[in-house]
């Protein structure tokens, strides 16, 4: 059996997607364990209304106070009783062979603890998709070029539950979930890849992937607690102020962001960029984003 760890926090214009892509899986042996992170909308009415509809095993439930996302997964962890574990954001959503494709994999490999695949990026404000095929890398490789850079996407990732015990569930001291955890399990399992796009990922202005802050002290938490496997520590300090610049170029415009840049600034096309980037009016960035990618992304065609 497979258990869908279901995590949200006001989704209530978002959690029918998600529950419709678990109802809708090829793969039938799910339970849903649901929590709703003290949402102060209507998510969690919505979710239990349409899981107790699904036909699905489930459990459902909402905390009273907020807790973080580390704390969220060890909860719903403890509740499942899955051989195998999914993840999924209630603003996130499932293709129909996600589940099937990933269990075969872990049903033949013993060795194999996680199970990735390629997905698709949905802009909600432009209505795009764009695809983003999986990063994966040989065995005797995986763990160096994740601790340069987190490759491993946690949507819809299928995880062996045996060797979430052996690694001791999620670190809750840590501000973000997935990146140290993928360390521990690559530490003494192997990671394969299902090279189809089988997870939308929601990008919308509200998500924690557009809060530069935030997730630069994801990655640095991340990387101070793993440093002592790293033997490529410049090179994932590079990527995490690169990763860092780069978002918050995207929302802000400031002498002071400028002058970061040009602190960092390497002789690189992507740093040219930055530089301008800085200083242009963030409604002008905005507009050019959305432009370029609705003419890049908008023949993408998707098939949940």
């Amino acid at each position: 059996m497979v258990s869908v760890l279901l995590l949200s926090w006001n989704h209530e214009k978002y959690i029918e997607q998600a529950i419709r892509s678990i109802a809708g899986q090829v793969y039938k042996d799910i339970e849903v364990i649901y929590l709703d992170n003290n949402s102060s909308d209507n998510t969690f009415a919505i979710a239990d209304e349409l899981l107790s509809k699904s036909g699905l095993a489930y459990s459902a439930m909402k905390r009273e106070i907020f807790f973080g996302i580390s704390a969220n997964y060890n909860f719903l962890y403890h509740k499942s009783k899955g051989e195998y574990i999914c993840l999924l954001s209630g603003d996130d959503w499932l293709h129909r062979d996600t589940i099937a494709e990933k269990v075969k994999i872990l049903n033949s490999d013993p060795d194999v603890a996680m199970v990735q695949s390629g997905g698709y990026k949905y802009y909600q404000d432009i209505d795009v998709y764009e695809p983003l095929n999986v990063i994966s890398f040989p065995h005797d490789r995986a763990l160096a070029e994740l601790l340069k850079k987190n490759y491993i996407s946690s949507t819809g990732i299928l995880l062996r539950r045996s060797a979430l015990e052996e690694v001791g569930g999620w670190d809750e001291s840590l501000i973000a979930e997935d990146g140290e955890l993928w360390v521990r399990i690559l530490s003494r399992y192997k990671i394969a890849a299902v090279g189809r796009l089988l997870y939308y990922y929601r990008q919308h202005a509200k998500g924690i992937s557009s809060d530069a802050e935030f997730m630069y002290r994801a990655h640095m938490e991340m990387y101070e607690s793993s440093k002592h496997l790293n033997k490529s520590r410049d090179a994932a300090l590079r990527n995490i102020t690169d990763h860092y610049l780069s978002v918050k170029v995207k929302n802000t415009t400031s002498l002071s962001l400028f002058f970061q840049v040009v602190r960092h600034f390497r002789f690189e096309k992507v740093y040219f960029i930055l530089l301008l980037k800085s200083l242009l009016p963030v409604s002008w960035k905005q507009w050019y984003f959305k432009r370029s990618f609705r003419q890049k992304y908008k023949h993408i065609k998707i098939d949940e």
